[in-house]
């Protein structure tokens, strides 16, 4: 029997870790619905390293440019550019972090990510708002249930900054930078499913009929179907594509290894 395991842990292993696989169902968190490390060569296309690969692609005046958080990133030209994401079931539920890199020095509303209301209900959005002096971002479940957080400060200063939001257990929470971004960054209140069916978009409010864009960079997207601790937030800063897809193949090896020595 002990045969039996190791070498069906070692074609797990095998699959797991030849090229591709790490990067789409076999080897990535199960939490993780969407991953976009905007790190195309060129081109509109966008890649999706979740297990979910979605349909995503730059419209507009957006362009891939160098010297990103971690690689390459997306630049925004605050009149037309943003980059569109097709909705999915998986965007559902009671439980969510959002992620993203940011850089701005624009003095206008700028709309990190945006997933509308609809109708069915249940969105959230995040977006730097320079004229109320911060970040603002809302989570609203189905039943109208609304928890919004904000940020001290709106952040736009021309450097790169992490944004984590989280809502899950009728608590929200905003992080900057890998702390939570002030007096105003945690909300409480009753919360329950989110289930809106529009798309997702990150540099713009609405996706079909947008009308806010904002001028600036962003990098390294990701939406979680579970709330992220802070000490979570701190390590995902840290890691570009490659070295976060390979921790994922890491975490997801030992995790499979334990079901197995349990299960024989």
């Amino acid at each position: 029997m002990k045969w039996f395991v190791f070498v069906l842990m070692a074609t797990t292993t095998a699959f797991l870790l030849t090229p591709g696989s790490a990067q789409s169902v076999g080897g990535v968190d199960d939490s993780l619905v969407m991953y976009l490390p905007l790190d195309e060569e060129n081109g509109k296309k966008v890649e999706d390293f979740s297990e979910f690969q979605h349909d995503a692609e730059i419209r507009g005046g957006g362009k891939i440019v160098p010297d990103g958080a971690h690689g390459n990133c997306v630049q925004l030209n605050g009149t037309d550019g943003i980059v569109y994401v097709a909705d999915h079931d998986a965007f559902e539920g009671e439980q969510a972090t959002i992620e993203i890199w940011f850089k701005t020095e624009s003095q206008s509303n700028f709309p990190l990510m945006w997933k509308e209301r609809g109708a069915t209900g249940g969105d959230w959005w995040v977006r730097i708002e320079p004229g109320s002096n911060r970040i603002r971002c809302l989570f609203r479940d189905a039943g109208d249930g609304t928890l919004i957080v904000f940020t001290d400060s709106p952040y736009n200063d021309n450097a790169w900054h992490h944004m984590a939001a989280t809502v899950g257990k009728n608590t929200a929470r905003i992080y900057i930078d890998g702390e939570l971004g002030g007096k105003s960054a945690e909300a409480k209140g009753n919360f329950g499913e989110m289930k809106s069916t529009e798309s997702v978009t990150l540099g713009s409010r609405f996706a079909d009929a947008p009308d806010t864009f904002g001028d600036g960079f962003l990098d390294e997207a990701r939406v979680w179907s579970r709330v992220l601790s802070e000490e979570e937030i701190q390590a995902n800063m840290a890691l570009g594509k490659d070295d976060f897809l390979a921790v994922s193949v890491k975490g997801k090896l030992a995790t499979t290894w334990g079901d197995m020595k349990d299960t024989f």
